[in-house]
């Protein structure tokens, strides 16, 4: 009996985004999802790396699990379809006539964009120009057939394959490669920022080349968007398959939007060494521009101030990510493993139960096989204790950063689970109402002494409460319609560090990593002797992720 029918909505849909720090190997994995499994050159054969050496079994479970997979994904991985960010922002640049694209690349406002950046970096396109006016005639004729479409009214015009012909079918993808060719061919550097600030206008404004007007609803004008492309696809493919790859996406609430739409849609998050991702980078940017590069890269990882939530934000989208990926090429991966081997030859009296490093293919062949048919293999032990960090951490009552962990033996056996919280006695941040702070009428017992003095009564020893007065009281006030009865919370150190000089006297401890609360009543030196002085990094398993709450 064929068991195909029982996975049907799965193998037939699935959406996964890409997500990660610049070059850190999104691309490569577009691609290779672009590709499926082909012929299977690009994956590792489980039997010529798996066996041990007199070839009478596999060397770790790891690689039977492998082996599964292998053979599940040769005949079920096939070629996912991609849709690249950029190519997305090319079509609201056709929303606009080419003069106004002209206009736009001469304005002041992006000159200022630039400025604010402080990237020293050369502000004039008049090279650019020149090239793009070679493309006049093209981009007219894209426009018009982009027009012709009619986007606010595909549904009811029915207008899906023709959308879905202009973007896979027209040239438009070529037409596209053209414009972004031109533009980073004086500065690779100049067109990304281009292209950050072009994206951060839409989800602004909802318009390319609107610098002014700013509107949360418009936070979701791009993937707005790809959402119809998505639809235009499944459309034309009824009785087929529709799998689709994002490269990439970079701000959290437009992950958010795919996540509540579609149970089929994964984040996986790329992650690479920064010595390696340095030695990427380097290949692409120059010496002479270098530092403005990092300063543009640390920009989009950290993201904008709390109001700026259209903005890139790649460590909060990482966070957010259902699947991580280590980018690993092979000689990395049989490196690490070589190294892992020499170690345990050391101690014979040792067993390394921990799973062998996995090439970015491998990893990458078993989720998709796992997205595809879950249950297929069962989670490594690492996998495993990562699931209780996970779990552990929605214990936290920190509305800045979620940390959970978990403590394991030799044998990854759970010993305890932690999470970071408030000192004892305190109440978590997530319970407190800010409201109260400012009134000091109700549940005062929420909040510490400090926190509570005002001006007045303390002269500067007061500076809290006015400090968060200044910055919570007109925008409750003026907006209390918009909360809708949500409460308002806030973070501690996030009026502390406006004080003057604050910056300096506060320490902010991140716990967990160096503070687990477990065993309360023994001492880490105890901890280690119960556990067979058998505490290395490997076996403590940490989750974090951070939340912003406005």
């Amino acid at each position: 009996m064929d068991l195909s029918y029982i996975y049907r909505l799965r193998n037939n849909f699935t959406i996964i985004g890409l997500t990660g720090r610049t070059s850190s190997g999104c691309s490569q994995i577009a691609n290779q999802l672009v590709k499926g499994f082909d012929n299977g050159m690009n994956f590792e054969d489980p039997y010529e790396i798996g066996l041990n050496e007199n070839k009478s079994g596999f060397k770790h479970n790891t690689f039977r699990k492998y082996r599964i997979i292998y053979d599940y994904a040769k005949c079920n991985f096939s070629g996912y379809s991609l849709i690249r960010y950029k190519d997305i922002l090319t079509i609201f640049l056709l929303q606009s006539s080419f003069d106004e694209f002209i206009k736009f690349l001469n304005s002041s406002e992006l000159k200022d964009k630039f400025q604010d950046s402080n990237l020293n970096i050369e502000l004039e396109f008049s090279i650019e120009i020149s090239k793009l006016e070679e493309l006049r005639n093209s981009f007219n004729e894209f426009s018009i057939l982009y027009k012709e479409i009619d986007v606010p009214r595909l549904k009811e015009n029915n207008n899906w394959g023709k959308l879905f012909k202009f973007y896979y079918e027209s040239g438009f993808i070529s037409f596209s490669k053209k414009i972004h060719d031109i533009l980073k061919e004086n500065s690779l550097l100049k067109r990304n920022k281009v292209l950050q600030i072009i994206s951060n206008n839409l989800r602004r404004s909802g318009n390319a080349f609107n610098f002014s007007d700013i509107s949360a609803d418009n936070i979701f004008t791009i993937v707005e968007f790809i959402n119809d492309l998505v639809k235009s696809h499944r459309k034309q493919y009824e009785n087929g398959r529709t799998q689709i790859v994002i490269d990439s996406l970079r701000n959290p609430f437009e992950i958010m939007f795919f996540k509540q739409r579609f149970s089929a849609f994964y984040v996986i998050a790329v992650n690479r060494d920064d010595q390696n991702r340095e030695y990427n980078l380097r290949g692409k940017f120059t010496n002479d521009i270098w530092a403005e590069t990092l300063k543009l890269i640390k920009e989009e990882y950290k993201g904008g101030e709390d109001c700026e939530f259209y903005k890139q934000n790649v460590s909060e989208c990482i966070q957010q990510a259902d699947i991580h990926i280590t980018f690993l090429e092979r000689s990395d991966a049989k490196k690490k493993n070589d190294i892992a081997s020499k170690e345990l030859e050391k101690n014979l009296f040792k067993t390394d139960n921990t799973s062998p490093y996995f090439s970015w293919q491998m990893q990458l062949l078993k989720y998709v096989s796992l997205i595809s048919h879950p249950g297929l293999v069962s989670p490594s032990p690492e996998e495993r204790c990562m699931q209780l960090a996970y779990t552990a951490k929605h214990n936290s009552g920190c509305i800045s950063r979620h940390v959970g962990a978990a403590i394991t033996d030799e044998f990854f056996s759970i010993k305890a689970i932690g999470w970071n919280n408030t000192p004892e006695g305190q109440v978590p941040c997530s319970l407190r109402n800010a409201e109260d702070l400012i009134n000091l009428t109700t549940d005062l017992d929420a909040f510490t002494k400090y926190e509570k003095k005002r001006e007045e009564e303390l002269g500067k020893k007061g500076e809290f409460h006015a400090e968060f007065l200044e910055k919570f009281k007109t925008p409750i006030k003026d907006y209390k319609p918009n909360l809708k009865g949500r409460t308002v919370c806030f973070c501690f150190k996030d009026i502390k560090i406006h004080i003057p000089k604050a910056k300096i006297r506060f320490i902010h401890v991140l716990c967990m990593q160096r503070k687990v609360l477990f065993y309360k009543s023994q001492s880490m030196e105890e901890l280690e002797l119960k556990m067979g002085n058998y505490l290395r990094p490997q076996v403590l398993v940490s989750c974090v992720q951070k939340r912003h709450i406005n």
